[in-house]
């Protein structure tokens, strides 16, 4: 339990105050550990202690990160004027409809830099005797599970509980089904009103590996960008409203908290983690916390969710400012979704807050084929 004293009643010490156990920041200390051992390991994983984590998804996160890595390595500094991604109806609710918004082809290495594989926490049916099928109701947003778009090959995808939610008989129980189907798996942190889509760069060497995990991409939420920051870093993607057909008016905010996906927790390879801490996060990732952006050597009234459920990562207020992604290929989809073994957000929310998550990509698979038919329109 780290020690300090109690930042919430004053603002700088002035003598009166006395050391305590800082519980709230308890959540940071496992960032002593990472900085301890980088050299040693070639992967990190910092989650909740009732987070389920596959090796399948460790997998599927590393392989993602190398093709990022790829990409990058073969990015140009800079695009020209016509391909520089605007602050447009993507990525910033309040700017004009009018600016156009690059959401495909080429990227810069700014922007790739800052792109990481993202999870999204699900739960299991409890009671599938339950409806859990009008979670989509009232959403304008049609679900579509034809993923590919040739007539002659049409057919219905799902998606495969498998990778992140599928236990052995042995740890298995009333709370915890074994093979939960993947109509039962639900999400309750983010909704198809505040997500887009974006088509990744391809590389030549892609064109041998069809299975490539970087082709259509869902951006989940929480980097910010304002009119300073630079044009080559800013990711831009083709919102749900962008075109007006599904919502009009204000994109919700990315740091909305029910909106944003908390892991529950994050992970990493050892570079990700130095070029965190050395070039994308203000501050550092690892310790010490010094000032301007952090205080108190971080033992201020920042919360777990900040320190280990990823918000560090993925918000931009004396933070890193990443954009996460979610690969929208049926058989990868689900290798972006983590258990949440303990089960009981349906119980203490209801389910009338919970969605899908086979709802939720085909939500998103309508989305992508409307940003896929837009892509001959953009004014590039």
């Amino acid at each position: 339990m780290p020690l300090g004293y109690d930042t919430g009643k004053y603002k700088e010490y002035d003598g009166s105050s006395k050391i305590e156990e800082r519980s709230i920041s308890l959540a940071r200390q496992h960032r002593f550990v990472v900085r301890d051992h980088l050299l040693e390991y070639d992967v990190f994983l910092n989650f909740e202690d009732d987070m389920l984590v596959t090796g399948d998804l460790v997998q599927h996160y590393v392989r993602v990160s190398k093709e990022i890595e790829q990409l990058q390595a073969a990015a140009p500094e800079d695009l020209p004027d016509n391909h520089n991604n605007s602050i447009g109806n993507g990525n910033n609710p309040t700017a004009s409809k009018a600016t156009t918004t690059t959401y495909s082809g080429p990227m810069t290495k700014g922007q790739l830099r800052r792109i990481i594989p993202g999870f999204i926490r699900v739960e299991v049916l409890l009671d599938p005797n339950t409806t859990a099928s009008d979670s989509t109701k009232g959403s304008p947003v049609p679900v579509d599970f034809v993923f590919d778009n040739d007539s002659s090959s049409k057919s219905n995808s799902t998606i495969d509980p498998a990778s992140c939610c599928h236990v052995s008989t042995e740890r298995s129980s009333s709370k915890r089904p074994s093979h939960p189907k993947p109509e039962h798996l639900l999400l309750w942190e983010t909704d198809i009103q505040a997500l887009g889509v974006r088509k990744m760069p391809q590389q030549q060497q892609q064109q041998q590996q069809p299975d490539t995990l970087l082709d259509w991409v869902a951006l989940l939420r929480g980097p910010t960008y304002n009119k300073d920051d630079p044009p080559n870093t800013i990711i831009s993607d083709y919102w749900a409203g962008t075109d007006g057909r599904y919502f009009t008016g204000r994109r919700p905010g990315g740091n909305s908290r029910n909106l944003i996906n908390n892991m529950g927790g994050w992970m990493a390879t050892r570079q990700q983690i130095w070029n965190w801490h050395t070039q994308i996060c203000p501050g550092g990732f690892l310790p010490p916390y010094e000032a301007p952006h952090y205080r108190f050597d971080g033992l201020d009234l920042r919360d777990v969710e900040w320190w280990s459920g990823g918000m560090h990562l993925v918000t931009k207020r004396h933070a890193c400012n990443m954009q996460r992604i979610v690969s929208l290929k049926p058989d990868h989809f689900g290798k972006h979704l983590i258990y949440h073994t303990a089960n009981n957000k349906q119980t203490q929310h209801g389910l009338k807050r919970f969605t899908r998550a086979q709802d939720l990509w085909g939500q998103l698979n309508t989305v992508r084929k409307n940003a896929q038919a837009a892509m001959p329109k953009l004014i590039l």
